[in-house]
């Protein structure tokens, strides 16, 4: 047997997030209870007034947390969000992507960047 150990006395350390910033919530109350829809993406609003508590807003349905525990938060890296385009083969515009950033990394990595980006943004 694995010599695991887990010390359900540790509090997890707060962290301090900034407005914009991205973050995967887990309302506590609806975890333990048993409830669907427990954790989803937010975005932070801005800092209540007492430490480590955020007002967030639902990605998916708009509604404003408020007093969110920073100790039930994660953020979520940008580099995740953008690890589709970062790893894009630019040969194939099938997969998945949107027409528009598919050719504004095409034209990014053409000799005529300028060109093609004004193209891409109906400025040309």
């Amino acid at each position: 047997m694995d010599n695991i150990t887990i010390d359900l006395l540790t509090t997890p350390t707060r962290r301090r997030y900034k407005i914009g910033d991205y973050v995967l919530y887990r309302s506590a109350d609806l975890y333990w209870a048993g409830q669907e829809r427990h954790t989803f993406p937010c975005r932070v609003g801005l800092e209540e007034w007492d430490p480590g508590l955020y007002r967030l807003t639902d990605l998916g349905t708009g509604e404003v947390i408020r007093r969110a525990d920073s100790k039930y938060m994660r953020l979520l890296p940008p580099a995740e969000c953008m690890r589709d385009i970062d790893t894009a083969d630019l040969g194939h515009a099938d997969q998945g992507l949107v027409s528009a950033p598919v050719a504004y990394l095409k034209g990014a990595t053409a000799d005529d960047h300028t060109t093609r980006v004004s193209e891409v943004h109906g400025h040309g």
